[in-house]
């Protein structure tokens, strides 16, 4: 079974290196969409709450939030 696709929807952050150049980008409408949302949180069984705490900080900083940016998590 030797199947192929002309076309396929990722997520922008799971390209890297020369696939960002391979891959057109293409702008779907809002309302067919849908929402992404990625959620964070320290669980409730952490060992170390402080550090758990701490690092959830630093990803909703202006800091960490261009961490992401640069990643293309947009």
């Amino acid at each position: 079974n030797n199947s192929s696709a002309d076309a396929g929807i990722v997520f922008k952050s799971d390209l890297i290196g020369d696939e960002l150049q391979r891959a057109d980008e293409v702008a779907i409408e809002p309302d067919l969409a849908g929402s992404i949302q990625n959620e964070i949180a320290v669980a409730k069984g952490s060992t170390n709450q402080a550090l758990a705490k701490s690092f959830v900080d630093y990803v909703l900083s202006a800091d960490g939030q261009a961490v992401f940016h640069r990643y293309r998590f947009e």
